[in-house]
């Protein structure tokens, strides 16, 4: 998902998705994503086995998207 040399996802934050669930028990349903290749686009990062599906609205942002 990483790569120094593609074009991927490079601004996510897992640790405080980890963090939170270490501290409050739940496990995170989703994280938002972003990319520097992709300015202004948001990603929504769903938990196994859930896909981002697009539900309406403006396709580069998270909130247009939900997991199932």
């Amino acid at each position: 998902m990483w790569s120094e040399s593609g074009n991927g996802i490079d601004d996510v934050d897992p640790l405080s998705a980890l963090e939170a669930w270490h501290e409050k028990g739940e496990a995170p349903k989703s994280m938002l994503a972003k990319s520097k290749t992709y300015a202004g686009k948001e990603f929504l990062v769903c938990a196994y086995p859930k896909v981002a599906t697009y539900v309406g609205g403006d396709v580069s942002k998270a909130s247009s998207f939900v997991c199932k």
